[in-house]
């Protein structure tokens, strides 16, 4: 795993020195990607906590939506506080999530969701994730501050990646196909969900939950993923033909 394939992402912080605070976490610990999401302004003060990062922080990229910013990236994780259960998902330590990633192909890209300073990542927003950082903490102040969360997973990183985790080649995954052929993928088979009336049975936020978990879990290769729209397409045309309206 190259660091410089893993992308923080902030998602909706409302203070500019917590932006700074982070950039110089990435800088500590070798990141250098940063991608932030409705968040304010970088201003003085960003730049100033940012001590030695203004190239991180330069360098940044905005986005409007999560959905846009991890359309690229082909594993994503989402930082949170505590287990939900409206989401399906795999939770896992920092440690655990950074031994985990050794295993990946070069080239693939990974995405750390980190949510605003209050109310951290919603539900809609840590669909997007595969898996969830969860940090070991003392209830109940539980709650980190924003940049000492990002510093705690991006040192496991680090250590993973610098440490002396063996990384078993043989057993290596293919790079993952990008989110954004996964969300795709989700609102095709949700769309097929609906028609048959699945929504009605067990609700609709519950089943796209269930189907992004899945998809998201997944890490689906290209070939996989094109054996999974074929069958998609077989699905689509019976239910033209039961049906004669497109589902």
């Amino acid at each position: 795993m190259d660091l410089t394939n893993v992308f923080i992402v902030l998602v909706r912080t409302r203070n500019s020195h917590n932006i700074g605070s982070t950039a110089r976490a990435m800088r500590n610990f070798g990141l250098s990607r940063l991608r932030l999401v409705d968040t304010v302004p970088l201003d003085e003060n960003a730049y100033k906590m940012g001590v030695m990062a203004d190239e991180i922080l330069d360098q940044s990229e905005w986005f409007s939506t999560v959905a846009e910013a991890v359309s690229d990236l082909h594993v994503v994780a989402g930082s949170t506080r505590r287990s939900n259960r409206r989401l399906f998902g795999t939770y896992r330590t920092p440690s655990e999530f950074s031994a985990e990633l050794l295993d990946y192909a070069e080239g693939t890209k990974v995405g750390l969701l980190f949510g605003n300073e209050r109310n951290g990542l919603s539900n809609p927003e840590l669909r997007y994730c595969e898996r969830y950082v969860t940090i070991p903490a003392q209830e109940p102040h539980a709650s980190l501050n924003l940049s000492h969360a990002v510093a705690i997973v991006t040192a496991a990183l680090f250590e993973a990646v610098h440490g002396n985790q063996p990384v078993h080649e043989a057993g290596r995954k293919d790079t993952p196909v990008e989110r954004r052929e996964i969300i795709e993928l989700e609102e095709s088979l949700a769309a097929i969900a609906g028609r048959l009336g699945l929504f009605v049975r067990y609700g609709e936020e519950s089943y796209r939950n269930f189907l992004a978990h899945v998809l998201q879990r997944s890490s689906l290769p290209r070939n996989e993923l094109r054996l999974v729209l074929g069958f998609i397409h077989k699905v689509e045309l019976a239910l033209r033909r039961a049906y004669g309206v497109d589902p």
